[in-house]
């Protein structure tokens, strides 16, 4: 699906109603990278509006998906509307969540927890995870960022790619470099944005003319 076919592409303002949502430069590069790889378990923990879950919803429809978040009302509409057969709802805090007896692994783990990205958020999930599991982490300003970066390095995980909103983590036997090949290699990135690596860490941002006229994207 093309990216300005998705839900998310024509249902941005309706999504921003609610609260702030994935802004539509990591919403491309999402879409890019659940177009470019098939996974079999998804989680979300703090779903807002569902705008990160409509993407994979429509690209990975035999996805399972685990979504967490005590006030899911606010994505309510977006999961009604999507009708995805393999989502899974727990309407709880993460930490009350039974991840012990939880035997998925999963591919992906998007957290999202503006105002409150703590340890205490992430962490008690990590356990479900795996080498080869890709973490998107929302840095929103107030979140506290300098702690959970400190527990995901104790716990052998790596950051290797940082956009405007986003940060793309794995462990650190793991690289993210294949897909920034293809990203090269096969995408018009370069178009409406720049990449650039510095220290082993690759650099993603975009003018904020993007981010004001979407419609740039049925450009490409």
């Amino acid at each position: 699906m093309q990216f300005t076919k998705s839900f998310y592409y024509n249902n941005t303002k309706a999504l921003k109603v609610e609260g702030l949502i994935v802004s539509i430069v990591d919403a491309w590069l999402m879409h890019q990278y659940l177009m470019w790889k098939q996974i079999k378990n998804y989680l979300e923990i703090g779903v807002g509006t569902g705008a990160v879950y409509s993407l994979v919803a429509e690209q990975q429809p035999e996805c399972n998906i685990d979504l967490v978040d005590p006030r899911i009302e606010f994505a309510e509409a977006t999961i009604k509307k999507l009708q995805h057969k393999h989502t899974s709802i727990y309407e709880k805090y993460s930490v009350d969540v039974d991840w012990v007896n939880n035997d998925k692994n999963y591919d992906i783990f998007y957290a999202y927890h503006p105002f409150d990205q703590t340890t205490e958020v992430i962490e008690p999930a990590l356990p479900r995870t795996s080498k080869n599991t890709l973490l998107w982490l929302d840095k929103h300003p107030d979140c506290q960022l300098a702690k959970v970066h400190s527990m995901l390095r104790e716990q052998q995980w790596k950051q290797w790619l940082v956009t405007d909103q986003l940060e793309w983590w794995t462990h650190k036997t793991n690289t993210i470099q294949p897909f920034i090949n293809y990203l090269l290699r096969e995408s018009n990135i370069n178009w409406f944005a720049h990449l650039w690596q510095e220290q082993s860490v690759w650099k993603l941002s975009a003018p904020q003319c993007v981010y004001d006229n979407p419609d740039l994207f049925n450009q490409m």
